[in-house]
């Protein structure tokens, strides 16, 4: 084989790891525990899965990508999977797919007329669930500190009483937050304007349905540490039930799922009904306002005021240099920008943890993912395009020869591009 092929050859093989990498970043498990080889069939080959024999995350492959036997495979398996359920992918995986399809220069593989973005995915990436979830948080907050006490000597979360049917006012409380969810979620879509397609349906009940989980988890823990009933001869108390035989343990838990039953019951039945979900008018009022509130006013001296921020930051100038990264990190927490704060708080882990770079370039490059998140704070009529295009032009340059973060690049780089609008 001439040089120049062998360089082909592997440039080839570069090009379709990169593409797994990125494939592996939205299908594997890549923190905890993993999952058992076999839940990866549709994305790994046989010839991978034979190697591990315990549970397997995304880190586990990514050094058999060295390989071009290896990488070859594992293309061949994924590239067939996606292909047959790129209709079925979650937005956020359809764009860095598609991203790094074009980008790897990968389309002999691939349909391109088929591998479009939909109106419907690009809208689904617009709706800004991150404000739903801090107007959620903040009411479920508010309605807890009614509900809840942590007065008794173990300090445990107990339900705060007494009263009359003090666990059915209890969980039927709580059933009026969790719906909050969906109304909250529909509110937002409702004041952005975008059609609530399937799509977002679809993830409207999922996230319904996992608070519904998580709250249940947290209503029976409650229960328990404030139940009392007698057992043969003796009071029990629900706190002290690892102390318990198995009987008695038995008897509390029956009981506690039994009081919290109808929680499930009624969630289940409200999470198929999408005419229940419609916001009340002070809902939608409370999220238009979020929504106005995220907008930083500029004065005529170039200061940035983020006045209504859950944090209230002061920027002079355009731009502020960030002292330190853990600060950057807090800021980005703070103000909670969901897809684009995941997005930059990904490349953030990268850059910092990544070796091929020197401490100056770590600074450069955080210096102009900062400048991308000033921009987000922006209204979309005062953002720049300009600004916005040439700093991301520069992060795909300067991060091409950065291993991970390069990765990592192609993953999120949609997600900023698409928010906006470069």
């Amino acid at each position: 084989m001439s040089v120049s092929a062998a360089k082909g050859h592997t440039g080839g093989h570069n090009r379709k790891a990169a593409f797994l990498r990125v494939a592996l970043d939205h299908f594997m498990v890549n923190t905890g525990m993993g999952l058992p080889p076999d839940r990866y069939r549709h994305i790994l080959p046989e010839s991978v899965l034979g190697r591990f024999s315990g549970q397997l995350m995304r880190n586990d492959i990514l050094p058999l990508l060295e390989d071009p036997e290896i990488v070859d495979a594992c293309f061949t398996q994924a590239r067939a999977w996606i292909i047959s359920q790129w209709d079925n992918l979650v937005p956020e995986a359809a764009v860095a797919i598609r991203t790094v399809i074009e980008r790897q220069a990968l389309w002999q593989f691939f349909d391109a007329e088929r591998f479009i973005l939909s109106t419907e995915r690009l809208d689904f990436l617009r709706v800004r669930f991150d404000i739903a979830d801090a107007i959620y948080a903040e009411e479920k907050q508010q309605a807890s500190k009614r509900l809840i006490t942590t007065a008794s000597i173990h300090g445990l979360p107990q339900v705060r009483g007494p009263g009359p049917d003090l666990f059915g006012q209890f969980v039927s409380a709580y059933i009026v937050i969790v719906k909050l969810r969906s109304k909250i979620d529909m509110a937002i879509i409702g004041v952005q304007r975008v059609v609530p397609s399937e799509l977002l349906i679809d993830r409207v009940v999922s996230r319904l349905r996992r608070e519904t989980y998580e709250m249940l988890d947290f209503l029976r823990a409650v229960i328990t540490n404030s139940i009392f009933f007698f057992v043969g001869d003796e009071w029990v108390e629900g706190l002290d039930y690892d102390k318990y035989d198995g009987l008695t343990r038995r008897i509390i838990r029956d009981e506690v799922v039994d009081t919290a039953r109808p929680f499930t019951d009624e969630l289940t039945r409200y999470a198929t009904d999408r005419t229940a979900w419609s916001p009340s008018l002070g809902l939608l009022a409370k999220c238009k306002k979020a929504l106005e509130d995220i907008a930083m006013p500029e004065d005529k001296d170039g200061m940035i005021l983020n006045i209504h921020a859950p944090v209230s930051v002061i920027n002079t100038g355009k731009y502020a240099q960030v002292s330190s990264i853990s600060q950057l990190n807090q800021n980005l927490a703070d103000e909670g920008y969901v897809p684009v704060r995941n997005a930059i708080e990904q490349l953030i882990e990268r850059i910092t943890a990544e070796s091929a770079l020197v401490a100056e370039a770590k600074t450069e490059l955080l210096d102009q993912l900062e400048l991308l998140r000033q921009q987000t704070l922006l209204p979309a009529e005062k953002r720049s395009r300009g600004v916005v295009r040439s700093v991301a032009d520069s992060l795909s340059e300067g991060l091409k020869v950065a291993g991970s973060v390069a990765d990592a690049w192609d993953v999120w780089s949609p997600v900023i591009r698409i928010f906006f609008g470069v």
